[in-house]
Order: C-alpha cells, then sequence, then structure tokens
C-alpha cells in the first residue's frame, strides 16, 4: 500500500511559478514540465526510496525532473510531503528548503 502525496504550499508555488515560466515559452513547454512532474510523483509514491537522499539536506529526497529541475520530498509515516521543486540553474544558497 502506497502513502499519500501531500504537496506542500510551498511547493505547490514553485511548481506554478515554474510552469508560468515555462509557458512563456509555449504551452507545450509547459505541458511538458507539468507532465513529467506529475510521471515522477507516480513513481515516488509506489516506489518512496528510489531517488537518493539529498546530499546537503539528509532529512529529503532528491528526484531530478528534468535536467533544469528537481522535485524535494520527504518520507514521513503517514505520508510523502512534496517540499520543494525548484529551477537548479538558481543559487542554491537563496533555496528555502527545509534542512
Amino acid at each position: 500500500m502506497s502513502l499519500p502525496i501531500v504537496v506542500l504550499p510551498e511547493a505547490a508555488a514553485d511548481i506554478q511559478a515554474l510552469a508560468a515560466h515555462a509557458g512563456q515559452y509555449s504551452a507545450a513547454a509547459r505541458t511538458n514540465l507539468l507532465v513529467a512532474i506529475a510521471d515522477k510523483v507516480r513513481l515516488i509514491e509506489q516506489m518512496p526510496e528510489m531517488y537518493p537522499v539529498a546530499p546537503l539536506r539528509p532529512m529529503l529526497r532528491r528526484c531530478v525532473v528534468l535536467a533544469t529541475v528537481s522535485l524535494y520530498y520527504r518520507v514521513q509515516p503517514t505520508a510523502i510531503e512534496i517540499v520543494g521543486v525548484i529551477d537548479v540553474r538558481r543559487d542554491p544558497d537563496s533555496l528555502a528548503l527545509p534542512a
């Protein structure tokens, strides 16, 4: 039995911002990004430990969605929490992810 996925408000805002940015290029780019995120979330739901622990944030796991987008999540006893979805080209020190 898989754990439910909970997308934290910060992560939802990250996804919206990334989708809006991709949408500036084309509707297809926006759709491709959202489909890629949804596909990875489905994999995480089925196999929460398939992605490695984030080196600088040992309580989180990091899933590379696209070459420039990573999804961070943590496995809790009752749910899998999506805590952030980031553009990895940004300055890592400016990222507001939990430790």
